[in-house]
């Protein structure tokens, strides 16, 4: 039987990628948002002010699929990431939903010598990092025996929803580091992203523990002049700042053990194709 999924934070870049890839699948979802879509039908409320419309379109749902967030701002903004995602666990818990995914992010480790692993040790260096720290902490201090099984993925760079800007920009400056590279981080195309979303949706959890914390990318990861020249822009490098992190780069073995990832996904030309085919 198909499962009824509730998609929070539907307008934002990961959003309108999954909406695109998802658009003629068969699968039963309702999409939220704060203002209306352009290309399908969506509900409007606000999960954190408007938690009885939350309540409400999470009836009858086996899943709900935070996507909501925020990436910069003060941080009294960066805490909505935390109050996004408490509220879908409870929205869940009046529902009776039994699968919450919350999205969090490479950001809460920091930089790293080699691929980090859902174990490692989280060292943002920054505020969003430090937010979704936060917010996963907040989660997991909250949890309950009876709670919904909660995935916590760990998201890498999707490409075209970065800050690395790709399709149709000007010139492009990218920091080069003292190796005479960019900088090298995890990567997974839009695409390759909502079919992992998709498998964890569909994923018997019976032999499972919750919560999972979950690194998500493909691998190997790639340099940004790679993804740069794949998407045939005009860029150049330029000094990077101080504090520039070389490489931020994760340990996916926890999560090609649940789901298939087509060996070549981390390739820059698949994953530029992919968001070509969704822009």
């Amino acid at each position: 039987m198909a499962k009824k999924i509730l998609v929070l934070g539907s307008s934002g870049k990961i959003g309108t990628f999954l909406r695109r890839v998802w658009a003629d699948a068969e699968m039963d979802i309702c999409w939220q948002s704060r203002k209306p879509l352009d290309d399908l039908q969506s509900i409007q409320f606000c999960p954190v002010s408007d938690p009885s419309s939350l309540s409400l379109a999470a009836q009858d749902c086996d899943v709900i699929l935070n996507l909501a967030g925020v990436t910069s701002g003060s941080k009294d903004q960066l805490r909505l990431n935390t109050d996004l995602a408490i509220s879908a666990l409870n929205a869940a818990r009046t529902a009776g939903v039994n699968r919450v995914i919350l999205i969090s992010s490479a950001a809460v480790y920091g930089g790293s010598d080699d691929d980090v692993s859902e174990i490692a040790r989280r060292q943002p260096v920054g505020a969003y990092g430090l937010a979704k720290c936060q917010m996963e902490d907040t989660v997991l201090n909250q949890l309950r025996p009876d709670d919904p099984f909660i995935f916590l993925l760990r998201l890498g760079n999707v490409v075209g929803a970065d800050s690395l800007p790709l399709i149709n920009s000007g010139r492009v400056g990218l920091d080069q580091l003292p190796d005479g590279r960019g900088p090298l981080r995890s990567y997974i195309g839009p695409q390759t992203l909502a079919d992992v979303i998709r498998q964890l949706i569909e994923l018997n959890l019976d032999r499972l523990q919750s919560p999972m914390i979950l690194n998500i990318a493909a691998t190997p990861p790639v340099h940004m002049e790679d993804l740069l020249k794949a998407a045939q822009c005009d860029w150049h490098f330029q000094p990077a700042p101080k504090g520039a992190i070389p490489r931020l780069t994760m340990d996916t073995a926890e999560l090609q053990k649940l789901v298939d990832i087509p060996a070549d996904s981390a390739a820059p030309d698949v994953m530029i194709d992919q968001v070509k085919h969704l822009s």
